[in-house]
């Protein structure tokens, strides 16, 4: 993406929505979550990703938003090092103590695996 940028081209905001998979039993039939992704809903949350964005910035940077299906630390990765990503920016809950170590972290996950800076915000 930086050489991109070096050459002239504008620079590139991936906005990327990773929707975790987990498979359900119920009484020996498997309910998948993606079964319930549907256009609909992903064009949805590609309008989110959108308007949350001001017009001032959407008019001077190329926006691509990547829908994907999965762990969500492993989406993250996989599409920073398939892109090249320079800077992942992420927001955290951050949860300390029992729940951490319960809950675990993406952002932690992310950051000790990522091949680039990642910029927590915490919110």
């Amino acid at each position: 993406m930086r050489q991109n940028w070096q050459q002239g081209k504008l620079p590139g905001l991936y906005l990327i929505y990773v929707k975790e998979e987990h498979a359900s039993d119920y009484g020996g039939l498997k309910f998948d979550t993606e079964l319930n992704r549907t256009e609909e809903t992903d064009a949805e949350i590609e309008q989110k990703f959108i308007s949350s964005i001001p017009e001032e910035i959407r008019c001077c940077i190329n926006i691509e938003i990547l829908m994907r299906a999965g762990d969500t630390c492993e989406g993250i990765l996989k599409a920073a090092r398939d892109i090249g990503i320079d800077l992942i920016v992420m927001g955290t809950h951050g949860r300390t103590g029992i729940s951490h170590m319960f809950i675990g972290s993406v952002a932690e996950k992310v950051i000790r695996n990522a091949p680039c800076p990642v910029l927590c915000i915490r919110g």
